[in-house]
């Protein structure tokens, strides 16, 4: 189902090269999906046409009190990372950017485990649109066969060594 809107009156319709043009995340369609399979996560959803991480605003929405399931997307990152400090390049307009908050999580042990989960997760959601089958390469990658299609991050936020929220990171290639 549609995830963008089509370009607005203010976007051109490709460049001089003939690119087409970025067709920006469409927050209404967003909202109506979530509440017709009454869908928790998701709200509030935050979306910025660019920004420097999504896990960013995520990690600073826990800091000042941010809700459970709230979920940050973007077109553009222009400073996105994966594991150990690897850049994640995300060109505008070619990748789906999110960033889910979570404050529900038993333990910090189990991050690890919650990374696995979601690449399973996002390799069952994409396998219906892929044209062969997919992998998971622990601990955070999806594979359509050699190629990385999808990343995962969860990284944690600690108050007094206490794990207070948890940020699950999903960058996929489109």
């Amino acid at each position: 189902e549609a995830s963008v809107s089509p370009p607005g009156a203010d976007e051109a319709a490709g460049n001089a090269e003939g690119a087409p043009a970025v067709r920006h995340f469409d927050v209404a369609r967003f909202a109506e999906l979530r509440q017709a399979r009454g869908l928790g996560w998701g709200s509030p959803s935050r979306y910025a046409r660019e920004t420097r991480s999504t896990n960013d605003d995520a990690l600073a929405a826990a800091r000042s009190g941010g809700e459970h399931g709230s979920v940050f997307i973007t077109d553009h990152q222009t400073d996105g990372r994966g594991r150990r400090g690897k850049a994640w390049v995300a060109a505008a307009g070619q990748h789906l950017l999110i960033s889910i908050l979570l404050r529900q999580v038993a333990a910090a042990a189990g991050v690890g485990a919650l990374t696995l989960a979601v690449g399973l997760g996002v390799r069952h959601a994409l396998e219906a649109h892929a044209e062969g089958p997919l992998a998971v390469k622990w601990p955070n990658d999806v594979l359509a066969g050699s190629r990385k299609l999808a990343g995962i991050l969860c990284e944690g936020q600690f108050e007094g060594g206490r794990l207070d929220a948890v940020v699950v990171g999903i960058g996929v290639n489109v």
